[in-house]
């Protein structure tokens, strides 16, 4: 008897070892099955509760926990504590059980809760990665917040700026500690290395954050993020030519689509068109928009793409969502970081029952835009005020303000006063005679001899056809420049030129000046349409403003016997006198090879601002000369005294009339009489 009942026991033992066995088989492939997100919920719910029922230990209703917590909402939590509490009677050392708890503090807002329980896990097991990674995210959090309380709105209340001080450093620091502690146990932890390169960026230490990934990429070479990560570190610690070029490694390593997607934020209206990547413009459309925007043209690299880069790179580490792996760049704070940049003021509204952020207004010159919070890393635009407006859409302000960029030469560069004017050329080419001037008090200049200043400038013309293509780039030393003395009225400047044989076309022409000791920087752009000249019917060439045109008889016949002095400012003084140079075309000739043309030289005083039905003042004739001459082109030039005409703007016009065959051509020049 008692040997046939220890047998018994002894196979009823091995009986229940066998069922644990196939129990766990069939609970791994319940909560497989159930971990489907294409099922119904209440497939997916009675999977797990089936689960639940052959699970000795808590992982089936830690599964339970997890699928109500990633629902995000009131009832859910409450669902997900629930089981949580289940599972950890189960197993109450389990690391996982403890911080699923901590999550859904998380959720709930209740910060210091969720800080106190994940620190006791930590405490528990020091090398759990996910637990340090947790507390770095809630002093992360805590320093920013703190670091960029400007304005707080609570109700009505507006109360001062909150100090960073010595809590925000103890926030940064711990932040640090856990952060760089989950690296040390996982390196590859991609999101406490974004999170710690968030610390690093806004806690002012980017030489850190530029080191982080630089050893990041060393095990990572085709990670395009990390490039540019570390290119918003070296691009906040100055050094832009190596930023530009980490970011060109970052965008070589870009899928096309994502390429064409960064790029273009700022560049497209219809915000729908950045998620149809059918719609996304390619690469030729794509160099076109940020050549032309290019602020200096001296420098090796673009700082409007550096600029759009740095935005891309901290939009994607700051308004990202870690939780959902969403890039800060797909988010609504983040496109409108990158449009517009930095806000010059940003206004936060507190639930002040729990001290959570419910709006938040970022204000920019002109406009503004107020963001909802839906949970921790979601926010959907509430509403953009723009000036003039009560309430605007989103879309209206794309379409007005697509992009906003503040150039950061502005404080150093000035307007550089330049004509150009088009003339006739060999071999059906137009040339292009440029003139530009640089004010005496901009430019640092002794000088040398009469007419003549030393300087030390640094020129660059830079000239691209309507495509952006490349043209003509010339960077070249300036020593000594002409110059024209001033006085009580208009200052002194010095002034340089050049003459160019273009093909007939459209052309983006661009001359940047800069001193190379005072490090002003004297600029113009223009866009050019270059003219074609005929063979046939009567032509005339622009105007040349001049201060005085010499003629030098014993020249050959052509452009070079005449020396002109150009009038770049386009300005003279009331009781002083302007020159213009001009060139005419195509004369006809009788069979003895004479020409016979009248030019008639006209004026009108134009108003300061034209309004839209306002009478055109009409052209007063000042002069008419009657030419008989034996070639079929005449260079030709005319000295205009200033007395009796009043100060403003004035329009000049030069009529030529072939008076053999009735053929007329017009030219017209804008100047300004001082007073």
């Amino acid at each position: 008897m008692i040997r046939i009942f220890l047998l018994a026991v002894l196979t009823l033992g091995n009986c229940n070892s066998a069922f644990s066995e196939s129990d766990s088989e069939m609970v791994d492939a319940l909560l497989s099955s159930a971990s489907d997100t294409s099922l119904s919920h209440s497939r997916r719910v009675g999977m797990m509760e089936k689960a639940a029922r052959k699970d000795k230990t808590g992982r089936a209703m830690h599964a339970f926990a997890r699928y109500y917590l990633n629902q995000n909402t009131v009832l859910s939590r409450q669902f997900a504590r629930q089981w949580l509490r289940r599972a950890i009677k189960r197993e109450p050392d389990n690391v996982d059980y403890q911080l699923t708890s901590a999550e859904i503090y998380w959720q709930s807002e209740n910060r210091d809760k969720f800080y106190e329980e994940v620190r006791q896990v930590i405490a528990q097991n020091p090398s759990s990665v996910k637990a340090l990674y947790w507390a770095g995210r809630h002093a992360a959090r805590e320093m920013v917040y703190n670091l960029e309380r400007e304005t707080l709105h609570s109700g009505p209340e507006r109360k001062k700026r909150f100090n960073y001080g010595a809590y925000g450093l103890e926030m940064r620091n711990q932040a640090i500690a856990y952060l760089t502690e989950a690296l040390n146990q996982d390196p590859d932890h991609r999101r406490a290395r974004t999170l710690l390169g968030q610390v690093y960026y806004e806690g002012h230490q980017p030489e850190e954050l530029a080191e982080l990934f630089k050893a990041y990429i060393l095990t990572h070479p085709d990670d395009w993020h990390a490039y540019f990560f570390m290119g918003l570190g070296l691009q906040a610690k100055k050094d832009l030519d190596s930023a530009f070029n980490v970011y060109s490694k970052g965008l070589s390593r870009m899928s096309e689509t994502e390429r064409h997607f960064m790029q273009s934020i700022g560049m497209l209206v219809d915000r729908d068109a950045l998620e149809e990547s059918d719609d996304l413009p390619d690469d030729e459309a794509l160099r076109r928009f940020w050549k032309g925007r290019d602020p200096l043209f001296l420098t090796p690299s673009n700082e409007r793409l550096l600029e759009h880069c740095r935005r891309v790179a901290y939009a994607n580490l700051r308004y990202g969502d870690p939780d959902r792996g969403t890039d800060g760049w797909e988010t609504n704070r983040g496109q409108v970081y990158i449009r517009y940049g930095h806000p010059g003021s940003r206004n936060i509204y507190l639930d002040r029952a729990n001290y959570v952020l419910l709006r938040e207004t970022w204000s920019y010159p002109g406009f503004s835009v107020t963001f909802e919070r839906i949970n921790e890393n979601r926010w959907n635009v509430l509403e953009v005020w723009m000036q003039g407006t009560v309430r605007s859409r989103y879309k209206d302000l794309l379409e007005r303000v697509p992009e906003h960029y503040e150039d950061p030469y502005w404080l150093r560069q000035y307007d550089a006063p330049h004509q150009v004017a088009q003339f006739r050329a060999e071999d059906g080419k137009t040339r292009l005679e440029l003139y530009y001037a640089l004010p005496g008090e901009e430019v640092g200049h002794a000088e040398i001899s009469s007419g003549v200043q030393s300087v030390d400038l640094r020129q660059g013309l830079f000239l691209f056809d309507a495509e952006w293509n490349e043209v003509k780039n010339s960077v070249q030393p300036l020593k000594k420049m002409p110059w024209i003395e001033g006085n009580i009225i208009l200052e002194g400047y010095l002034f340089w030129g050049e003459r160019l044989s273009l093909d007939p076309g459209s052309y983006h022409l661009a001359v940047e000046a800069e001193d190379r000791k005072a490090k002003t920087l004297g600029t113009f752009r223009d866009s050019l349409q270059i003219r074609k000249f005929g063979s046939e019917n009567l032509e005339l060439s622009g105007l040349l403003i001049a201060q005085r045109v010499v003629e030098h008889e014993s020249r050959p016949f052509g452009r070079d016997r005449f020396m002109v002095l150009p009038n770049p400012l386009k300005q003279c003084q009331r009781d002083g006198h302007i020159s213009f140079y001009f060139e005419i075309y195509n004369l006809s000739r009788d069979e003895f090879g004479a020409t016979n043309y009248q030019v008639t030289y006209q004026t009108r005083l134009l108003p300061e601002s034209h309004g839209e039905g306002e009478p055109v003042p009409k052209w007063t004739t000042a002069v008419s000369n009657t030419f008989q001459e034996s070639r079929s082109w005449e260079p030709n030039y005319l000295k205009l005294d200033m007395q009796g005409l009043a100060p403003g703007p004035w329009a000049f016009r030069v009529v030529a009339e072939d008076l053999r065959n009735g053929q007329q051509a017009m030219s017209t020049a804008v100047f300004r009489v001082m007073p």
